[in-house]
């Protein structure tokens, strides 16, 4: 009858364990989310888009538009300016890369 009557306890304080432990689980994760969420609105805000960037083609109807409106319209020019393009860059392992396959090469070496 004592050991049921400890039995009875443990398995109570295990149970308020368990639930204890589960509401701080649950709690953990509701943080985490809202973590995670603020992780995200900040990586837009660094690497997100700044500006609206304007593809030529959109000012195509500007003269018809500044015609309707009743405005004159200015000698623009059809072709958009071209884009300077940027040299493209070897990642920094191709020299490696290439050395090691030079090596092998001249040594013989699988």
């Amino acid at each position: 009858m004592v050991a049921s009557l400890a039995q009875t306890q443990l398995l109570e304080q295990k149970d308020q364990q368990i639930a204890e432990l589960t509401r701080q689980l649950t709690s953990a994760q509701h943080q985490l989310k809202i973590l995670q969420h603020q992780v995200e609105e900040l990586l837009c805000r660094i690497y997100g888009r700044r500006s609206e960037k304007i593809d030529p083609n959109q000012l195509m109807f500007d003269s018809l538009i500044l015609q309707a409106a009743g405005q004159p319209v200015e000698a623009a020019n059809d072709e958009p300016e071209p884009v300077p393009q940027t040299p493209t860059r070897r990642p920094p392992w191709s020299s490696c890369m290439a050395f090691a396959q030079r090596v092998k090469e001249l040594t013989g070496y699988p």
